[in-house]
């Protein structure tokens, strides 16, 4: 017979007295069997064995509380990395480059850094790229051929 083990992960907090558990500290865990699945307790392990319990632990363990570390999200490129780079291309006027111009651009678009602004097409077909300002500030000819 199949049984479903849901059990919550380890607690920040000492379930007994409530204060937080401290990094790199002893912490006691143990397991309460109810009607509805198991209950988890994780706690000081002064306040383990001074609580007073009418149940007896299913499951008990000793362990080394390990706070959480926080991992900051690194972007591949930081956001004004690639409004300079962009700004860059953009001086250069290199038609090989045009396909990365484009995908920069939606890129710095879609993260609401470009600023799209109307474009006003030259005599000799291209397109007028304004001059940036405080923010980024480009206007996006049609997608590369």
């Amino acid at each position: 017979m199949s049984q479903e083990w849901n059990i919550r992960s380890r607690g920040h907090v000492c379930s007994l007295c409530q204060k937080p558990l401290v990094d790199r500290a002893p912490v006691v865990s143990a397991l309460k069997e109810t009607p509805e699945g198991y209950e988890r307790f994780d706690c000081h392990p002064e306040c383990w064995k001074t609580a007073e319990k009418d149940w007896e632990p299913f499951s008990q363990w000793d362990g080394v509380y390990l706070a959480p570390v926080k991992e900051e999200k690194k972007e591949p490129l930081k956001k004004e990395d690639a409004g300079e780079l962009l700004r860059q291309l953009v001086t250069l006027d290199d038609p090989a480059m045009k396909n990365v111009v484009y995908v920069l651009a939606v890129m710095l678009e879609r993260s609401k850094i470009l600023v799209e602004r109307d474009a006003k097409e030259l005599e000799d077909g291209k397109l007028r790229r304004p001059q940036a300002g405080r923010h980024l500030r480009h206007s996006r000819s049609a997608s590369p051929a």
